[in-house]
């Protein structure tokens, strides 16, 4: 029995560093998508729509299935629970393709309307440079915002944890500011300065996702309010995942 005991935590020691490893790559590839993003940001927050503009075919751009036949995509939502989802890409579907980080690698990464992302091989693609990018659909991180708040926060969670010791409420805030609420705006704005390391790497994803879900129009109205002391400093939250 002691040794069925120790198998198993070393079971569940073995399953917990998976799913850290698992989080930090998952983090590590959303940063990297704001990367892709950022730039259209920062060169005008109103002008939403050049988020969607004609992009490279170098670099990020519409794409379909190549072929008669779907193809069956194993992934998840970035700002979800990190569980894997299966999905079915369909033919004529359209989705964002980019290309692996490694050059290597034949399968390139894809994000669905729907907000999961996996990896296609790239002779299953045909891509659709000409084509302006789509929305995304963030709505799984408003319902994980939800999820969370209901959840006693402990020191795993590291943006809610650093929130929690200056008196905000980290997912309460989150759902307020999505909502269009620009008090809870400037409040998730003002925890920027307490947001280093792995917090650092939770809270500056969260204003992309936090963008798509309260829309272009609502974030541009939050940048010309009073209560945006420092429109600049929301530019170097997204300069922040270019770096």
């Amino acid at each position: 029995m002691p040794h069925d005991r120790r198998a198993l935590r070393k079971d569940k020691e073995d399953f917990a560093q998976v799913r850290h490893e698992q989080r930090k790559q998952d983090r590590k590839e959303l940063r990297a998508f704001l990367r892709m993003k950022s730039g259209y940001l920062l060169a005008s927050f109103a002008a939403y729509a050049l988020l969607y503009s004609t992009a490279s075919a170098l670099d990020e751009c519409m794409a379909t299935i190549n072929g008669p036949n779907g193809v069956t995509l194993v992934g998840y939502f970035p700002n979800g629970d990190g569980k894997e989802i299966t999905t079915t890409v369909k033919t004529g579907e359209r989705f964002i393709a980019a290309p692996p980080y490694d050059q290597s690698e034949k399968a390139w990464r894809v994000y669905l309307k729907s907000g999961i992302t996996g990896r296609i091989d790239r002779d299953r693609l045909r891509l659709l440079p000409d084509e302006p990018l789509m929305k995304l659909n963030y709505s799984e991180s408003k319902r994980g915002w939800r999820k969370a708040k209901s959840k006693q926060v402990t020191e795993n969670d590291e943006a809610a944890w650093q929130a929690k010791q200056h008196g905000v409420n980290y997912y309460d805030t989150l759902i307020r500011a999505s909502e269009g609420d620009l008090k809870a705006m400037a409040r998730f704005d003002s925890l920027a300065e307490f947001m280093d390391g792995a917090a650092g790497e939770s809270y500056h994803p969260e204003w992309w996702a936090l963008f798509h879900v309260m829309g272009g129009e609502n974030f541009a109205r939050y940048l010309k309010a009073p209560a945006c002391k420092d429109p600049g400093r929301i530019q170097g939250y997204f300069q922040h995942c270019r770096n």
